[in-house]
């Protein structure tokens, strides 16, 4: 009797503690949760990164991988994961994300949304434009039908949906979906931190766009919003980084510096020394100082160019302080003095700086006279075929006529150069013609070197044929 009772005392004992152990484990594993979302939000991601993978271990040893946290934990992993830039571990936690949380939640759940809006940053990152856009509509379908349009966490969907198509280089498509953030956010608040995000990524998509007057604009009224707020908060130190880089732009190098200098104060005060923000922004100011100095520090003043070299060179200091339309003048003045570098130097140059200026009227006809004046030169008209498929202005895209262009090149390179079947067979992805893409991207990418610097953007373009190919 005695064993008996001894042997009922140990087992309850027993059971005791392993009760204890499974409450402190869990409440181990949010605290862990807790602390890895602060590290996630001040920018140490490394740390979050372990934490949160600690935190689903204790999860699943307690019986908690069927729970909507755990699945949580999965999302935040993967875009942990994705900040910093292990593609490969994103992409396979946000797909295992994404099963979970459908699996346990159901596919009009939030978690399952956020899940797909990650793997689709994870594709976009990767430079898988189809899928990522195929992803993030769907998250965006979802996210609707669990929380509706009035939550905040779908205009952060929509920012999300923005992202993907500016890394897509589908700006006018970013530009909708962040001007209909705008309004849904305005509808809320006009002066927090979440309005003046929405300005910020606005004004980066004009950036891009070449619409400089407009982002300005965007940052006027961020900056009336960061005057009357906490301007400690990231995004207003992520938006002084922005403007400065505007101001570098547009060739104001003093405002670049005098903004950069602010910026990085901020991010400073913010993290210490040694964040991520904190570096890239001590890099950017030095870029912008760099700039300033060769502003002020003109080797050509007073000096008037005489033979084509000098105007070459005279050029080539005018388009790195981004005085665009004076190095282009430049040039036309080199080739009029030496008419047999305009071939593989002279028009090439000007089609640069139309581009870099963001002029794309400018530059749709620089390279149309490229090939027009060269149109035995498989380079001219290699070019021509690819501005037409990549204008930075949508309208102004022809990808049939890109197409044509693309088939002479090839002819006359001899079907054999990989940068000119690149060409060819985006132009055959364009105008629908998905197979043909893909056999001449594998063609391409036989005649490439992996070591070659253009082997995985030839890769990644591949296997962006061969998706559209099966959700066909």
């Amino acid at each position: 009797m005695m064993n008996l009772n001894i042997d009922l005392s140990a087992a309850l004992a027993l059971t005791f503690c392993f009760i204890m152990q499974i409450s402190m484990s869990i409440v181990f594993a949010e605290d862990q949760l807790q602390l890895a979302d602060k590290h996630k939000a001040s920018g140490n991601y490394k740390e979050a990164e372990r934490l949160y993978a600690r935190a689903m271990i204790n999860y699943a040893i307690d019986g908690k991988a069927e729970d909507r946290e755990f699945c949580r934990i999965l999302k935040d992993l993967a875009e942990t994961n994705l900040l910093l830039r292990e593609h490969t571990e994103a992409e396979a936690m946000a797909v295992r994300a994404c099963d979970k949380s459908r699996a346990i939640l159901g596919d009009e759940d939030q978690v399952y949304a956020q899940s797909l809006s990650v793997l689709a940053r994870v594709y976009s990152a990767q430079r898988k434009h189809f899928q990522a856009r195929q992803e993030m509509l769907k998250a965006t379908h979802v996210m609707v039908l669990a929380v509706g349009e009035a939550r905040q966490v779908y205009r952060t969907t929509l920012n999300h949906l923005a992202d993907v198509y500016s890394r897509a280089r589908m700006y006018k498509e970013a530009e909708q979906q962040l001007l209909k953030v705008v309004h849904l956010q305005a509808a809320v608040s006009d002066g927090d931190a979440a309005y003046a995000r929405c300005q910020l990524r606005l004004a980066q998509v004009y950036m891009h766009m070449g619409r400089y007057d407009a982002a300005l604009q965007c940052f006027e009224l961020f900056n009336g919003i960061r005057n009357k707020a906490e301007k400690t908060h990231h995004i207003f130190a992520e938006g002084l980084r922005y403007q400065a880089k505007l101001h570098e732009q547009m060739g104001s190098f003093d405002l670049a510096v005098t903004v950069g200098k602010q910026a990085l104060d901020t991010f400073t005060l913010l993290y210490g020394g040694q964040n991520w923000h904190v570096k890239k922004s001590i890099k950017d100011l030095a870029f912008y100082q760099k700039q300033q100095s060769l502003m002020n520090n003109n080797p050509f003043e007073g000096k008037e160019p005489t033979t084509a070299v000098e105007y070459y060179k005279r050029a080539n200091y005018l388009g790195r302080i981004r005085k665009y339309k004076e190095a282009i003048a430049d040039i036309e003045e080199a080739i009029k003095l030496d008419p047999a570098s305009a071939k593989d130097t002279g028009y090439y140059l000007i089609t640069d700086l139309t581009q870099k200026n963001k002029d794309w009227v400018l530059e749709k006809k620089a390279c149309e006279q490229w090939a027009a004046k060269c149109p035995d030169y498989s380079k001219a008209v290699n070019h021509l075929a690819w501005h037409l498929l990549t204008n930075g202005d949508p309208a102004l895209r022809d990808p049939a006529e890109g197409l044509k262009y693309a088939l002479i090149a090839n002819e006359q390179s001899g079907g054999n150069v990989a940068n000119i079947l690149d060409t060819l067979a985006y132009a055959y992805f364009l105008t629908g013609d998905v197979e043909k893409a893909i056999a001449t991207q594998k063609k391409v990418l036989s005649l490439t070197g992996r070591r070659s610097g253009n082997w995985t953007e030839f890769h990644q373009r591949l296997l962006e044929f061969q998706a559209a190919q099966q959700s066909e």
